[in-house]
């Protein structure tokens, strides 16, 4: 059997190898004639998986490892009878951290004024109630941070509308991206709604890139909109708009859900998937990498300080704000940012959830050990 694979799914070689000979390519390279013959593609979130690629392949499974699907063509894969499976929830606790550092990383910074004067004052706006918008809400809450929810498909407990998230103080994105149905979200974000944030609100994309319109925002920031701006996903990726880093209070190339345990673990479902397809048993036992080091006690003053700084030793979200601007600045010509920029997600670091880093009880009072446990760290 025969197995095509975006070289960047981790773990790729233990979980797959004795299913049949595999061949590894560049996500974004991965062309028709290398699955003509192939009976097995698995891709990540850069492949556009459609008729284009895969007519007159032998392919009869698909299996992307991300909790997105809109690069792929499930209606032509019906058709053609090739069976599908993604990863979903995978990372959405990864993009979840990803939020809480922007978020301390914003409310520590003093050169900004805040909106309120405490953390449990805050309100954020959830924009999509999936697997990872209920992830941040969980975090958001545990941090006393109040959430209002806007997804059309989840009425249950999201049924605000989308205006009335202009008010909040956080907004983030979390949704896939469509341009037909009932609630597309091609620019759901638009002039209009950007127009009408928060005067110093934070305005946060994880999601799709093109759900916030890239131009708009640009061009309101250009204005000089009271606006603080992370992107962590971009329009027309992997050729970003410079001029828009260069506004943005945080950039990151596309990694928010890059954490090493969120993609592992879209492996692992998609292993599993293909047993099952396969009709095979799901025998791979891999090593537990959850071996967990310690993490620095905060020795800031105050509640929310002590959080920031053990948020910040996980995730040092400024890292990777420093990296995508240093390739903006220093690479010319936008054919090389755009290989760059995929260069820095292929060569992303380990990154670490919050569940591998420990603290001890005795150094932590209670209010920081609920905390902080709720968030995810060990307190042992």
């Amino acid at each position: 059997m025969k197995i095509v694979c975006d070289e960047n799914i981790p773990l790729v070689e233990p979980y797959f190898s004795a299913m049949g000979e595999l061949f590894l390519y560049p996500g974004r390279d991965i062309r028709a004639e290398h699955v003509k013959d192939a009976d097995v593609l698995l891709v990540r979130s850069i492949t556009q998986v459609n008729k284009k690629l895969l007519e007159g392949s032998c392919v009869s499974f698909v299996g992307t490892a991300t909790i997105g699907e809109d690069h792929i063509d499930k209606g032509y894969l019906s058709n053609a009878g090739i069976s599908f499976s993604s990863a979903p929830g995978c990372n959405a606790n990864s993009v979840a951290e990803y939020i809480v550092a922007a978020l301390f990383d914003w409310w520590e910074n003093p050169a900004i004024e805040k909106p309120v004067s405490c953390l449990d004052r805050l309100e954020i706006g959830i924009v999509g109630a999936g697997s990872v918008g209920s992830r941040v809400k969980e975090l958001c809450n545990a941090l006393g941070v109040s959430a209002v929810c806007y997804d059309p498909f989840k009425p249950e407990w999201a049924h605000n509308k989308l205006e009335d998230l202009c008010q909040a103080d956080i907004v983030s994105f979390h949704t896939p991206l469509t341009k037909g149905g009932p609630h597309p979200t091609y620019h759901l974000a638009d002039h209009d709604f950007l127009k009408e944030l928060k005067p110093g609100a934070l305005l946060l994309n994880s999601g799709r890139g093109a759900v916030v319109d890239n131009q708009a925002l640009y061009q309101l920031l250009l204005n000089g909109q009271d606006l603080q701006v992370g992107l962590d996903v971009w329009e027309n990726e992997p050729g970003i708009s410079q001029e828009l880093v260069d506004l943005c209070y945080l950039a990151t190339p596309h990694i928010a859900g890059y954490s090493h345990d969120g993609k592992v673990a879209g492996t692992r479902m998609l292993y599993e998937a293909l047993c099952q397809y396969l009709l095979l048993d799901c025998d791979v036992q891999l090593p537990d990498e959850a071996v967990q080091s310690n993490a620095p006690h905060p020795r800031k003053k105050g509640l929310a300080s002590s959080i920031a700084t053990c948020v910040r030793y996980a995730y040092s979200i400024r890292q990777d704000d420093a990296a995508l601007r240093k390739l903006m600045k220093n690479t010319e010509g936008a054919a090389q940012r755009s290989q760059g920029f995929d260069s820095l997600r292929k060569t992303y670091r380990k990154r670490r959830e919050f569940s591998c880093y420990k603290l001890e009880k005795k150094l932590l009072n209670g209010v920081e050990q609920e905390k902080l446990k709720s968030l995810g760290f060990a307190v042992v």
